[in-house]
Formats: C-alpha cells, structure tokens, sequence
C-alpha cells in the first residue's frame, strides 16, 4: 500500500459499507439527540471522521444506492424512484465492478437485487440475502452472515457492503429494545397525538402492509389501537439502538480477527425519515431535513483521521470516488461525485458548489434545492398529502421547516427557483438528457395508488 499524508492507501486496504436504511442524522447523539440511541456511533464519530452536512441528492432507497454505488447523481443515472421504469444504463460505472476487477473479494449482505432492481447485484462475487418474504430479521442476523464470510474469506483484500434495515417501518425492535425510551400505557395516554396518522391518505394500503403488522407483532398494543406517537418514536429510536449494537458488533469482530486496522468503515443512513412532522408519519417523503439528512461516519486506522467534523456538503455521490481513491483505483470520469479523503486528513478537497440539489419521485414528484440557509421545494404534480405546490424555508430561523415563505419572500422564492431549474438542466443536458425524469419517469407508487 502507498502511503500518503499519514495514510496508507491502494491494493491491500479492506472496505466494509454499512448503510442504514431510514436512519435521520438528528436522531443520533453525535448530532445532537438527547436520548442514548448511539453510543457505540458516538464514541465512533468521537475517534473517527463525523459529516455535519452529509446529505441524499434522490430518495427513497433505490435512488440513494444507485447513486452511492455509480457516484453519478440521479440527473445522470437516471434512477429517481422505486419500481420505475428506467434501469441502469450497463455503462453505467458500478463501484462493486470497478473494484472486483481490480482483484478485491465483493460481497453484498442485503436484499436490494432481489426485492428491488437486479442491477444492484453487478460486480458482487457474492450476494447473500438474509430476508425471507414477509420477514424483517434484525442486524445481528445480517451480521452473522457477515462474520461468517469474513472467516471463510481471508486471503485477499476485500469489499463487503451490509444493509441494515433497522429501523425502517415497521418499528419492530427486539423485546430487550423495547423499553428503552417509553414507559406507560400507550393504548390510553396522548390520546389523540395519532388522529392524524389514522386520517391519513391511503390508510388501508399502510394499515395492510405496516401497521396490521405493528399491531399484531407490538405487545404493548393487546390488540388495541395505538394512541401516543412517543411510543411509536420510541419504538424507532429502539431501532437505531439495536442497528447501533450491529455496528459495534460487526466491528467488534474485525478488531478481534485483526482486520480492523487495514479496513475503512463508512457508516451512513440512505435516507432519513418522516415521524409526524409536516403530517407525514413513519415514512420518507417530502424533501424536508429529516428525509435527506443523513448520517456519515468514517473509521480509518490513523491518528490524522481521528476526532474530526467536517462541515462541507457531502453527497452519497461522493463515496464510491472516496473508496476508489483510498483503493489506488481511478475515477471514472463519468462520475459526478469527488473523493473526500482530504476532507478525512483534515484538508480541503477542490471547491465544491455547497448547492444541493435532490429528488423524490415514489410518493411525490418533487426537486429540492437547498442552500446554506435556504431550502425550495417545487412540485412537479399534486401529492397526495396536499402540500402546496412551492415551499420555502430558512433554516437558519426555521431548521423544522415549519413556515413556508413563499408567499413573504416571492424574491427569494423566484431567485431560488430560477437557480434549482438553470442547475437542472445543466446537469440534465450533461448527461444526454432532454427530459425531466421526475417528469417522465411518473410517481410509481403514488401513482398506482391514486390510480
């Protein structure tokens, strides 16, 4: 391995990727959350390198690991939604490809290839589904598949990329979770605090398919109707408690096995998550903060990368370039994204426009532009929730995003708006398109449930 700065980089360097499916960076202490949710992520972001502004340019989940595992941005691989029309172009670069071809052991421990898109299984030697259908295992049970490769697979160096699902809908914690962040009864208190969430559109497809779920697997309910929301909050922080353990086991187990000191570790949310704010309930939709802010945190084995906070803007582009530059590889120049190692050392990386711009098209046909103290929203059809066509917040008086000014700063919203559609559609034309793909592509879900 080369050694550069203090860090020894190229063939010979592990890479272990563990994203969290639904996990919101507020909801972590390293981030500010009161409740002991992270403890093992906190002493990580305490001695590794912690992202304050580590953000999603696509949502949900298809278009978040689409994005991390080409570096290409959704405006350039196209993926905005799940179930959609589009695939991946096979030219498309795919980091697991780039680095099997370059001799590393790839696996994958997740079900995005089979439950989703096939083209999330390209370059993995391997890929291994712990999920039976209709089954919501826990991260342990991800790990032990996990472990169990690393012990069978020690003769080179490797690429392995495990997928947490805690703590996605529903919030199903094991029973040692449960009672971490809630006492009393929540059949009879707050009464209320759920009429909303019970209100809301298309209850019976959620009712089906998440929360005849919740209520059957949730022993606190005895059969009757949950009525307090900081139960269920409660239940969702229990979740980030156990994916918290997953990660302190699984890294626990490459320190034992003495791999630990040659591995990378990039820890990191897909997407965020809606817990009754903005009227959205357990769900991830609507462009706001707690949807596309997303936690990243890094372990490299050197003091230089230790203690750090990184304020710079950081997109899930931008880590396959990261792991690329760490291995010795060349970045494909079809890649948007830029590495950030510099930024782990502690340095500056190439200027980088602090402008993020993103997209959701499963729910809700939306681009977002977000600057450092502005967010817009612009609709591109009705959703189903009713929000209004154009929102805009300043997150410096308003970090909640709970009064849109659009109708106070029509300057500013049009500024805003002429910025979000010129950066559009420079990065449409590109990358070859001549379409809105948000446009095109058609609100997948949404639509099939207004249909």
């Amino acid at each position: 391995m080369l050694k550069t700065q203090g860090l020894f980089f190229g063939y010979g360097m592990n890479f272990l990727l563990i994203g969290i499916d639904s996990l919101r960076a507020d909801r972590l202490g390293c981030y500010g959350y009161p409740r002991a949710t992270s403890p093992f992520l906190d002493r990580m972001a305490e001695e590794g390198v912690c992202f304050d502004n580590f953000y999603a340019p696509g949502i949900p989940t298809q278009p978040s690991f689409t994005t991390l595992f080409t570096g290409q941005l959704p405006t350039t691989h196209g993926i905005v939604a799940h179930r959609g029309r589009w695939t991946l172009d096979v030219q498309a670069p795919f980091l697991p490809e780039l680095l099997s071809r370059a001799g590393y052991s790839t696996v994958a421990v997740d079900n995005l290839a089979d439950h989703h898109q096939g083209w999330f299984s390209r370059g993995f030697e391997q890929y291994i589904n712990p999920r039976e259908k209709g089954t919501f295992p826990s991260c342990h049970a991800f790990n032990a598949v996990a472990m169990e490769w690393l012990t069978q697979n020690r003769t080179k160096p490797f690429f392995m990329f495990v997928h947490y699902w805690d703590p996605h809908t529903p919030y199903m914690p094991d029973l040692k979770y449960r009672s971490l962040f809630y006492e009393g009864d929540p059949t009879t208190e707050n009464e209320g605090s759920l009429a909303p969430f019970y209100k809301r559109p298309l209850m019976d497809w959620w009712s089906t398919r998440w929360l005849d779920v919740m209520a059957t697997e949730w022993p606190e309910a005895r059969g009757k109707q949950i009525t307090d929301i900081e139960f269920v909050k409660a239940q969702y922080d229990s979740e980030v408690r156990c994916a918290d353990e997953g990660v302190q086991q699984l890294m626990g187990y490459l320190d034992n096995a003495g791999l630990l000191d040659d591995t990378m570790v990039m820890v990191f949310g897909d997407h965020g998550e809606e817990l009754g704010e903005h009227g959205i309930y357990f769900d991830h939709h609507g462009l706001y903060e707690g949807d596309i802010k997303v936690p990243l945190i890094v372990h490299l084995p050197i003091t230089s990368a230790q203690g750090k906070r990184v304020i710079d803007l950081v997109q899930h582009s931008d880590l396959s370039p990261t792991v690329l530059d760490a291995a010795g590889l060349p970045r494909p120049e079809s890649m948007d994204g830029r590495s950030i190692l510099s930024l782990l050392e502690g340095g500056s990386r190439e200027i980088q426009d602090q402008v993020l711009l993103t997209e959701e098209c499963t729910w809700m046909a939306k681009w977002a532009l977000k600057t450092e103290r502005w967010k817009y929203i612009a609709a591109r059809a009705p959703d189903f929730y009713g929000k209004p066509e154009r929102e805009l917040y300043d997150l410096h008086s308003d970090p909640g995003e709970q009064v849109n000014l659009w109708e106070e700063h029509r300057e500013k919203a049009a500024e805003l708006e002429i910025q979000l559609e010129e950066l559009l559609w420079r990065r449409l034309e590109a990358a070859g398109r001549s379409e809105d793909p948000v446009l095109t592509h058609g609100i997948t879900l949404g639509k099939k449930m207004f249909d």
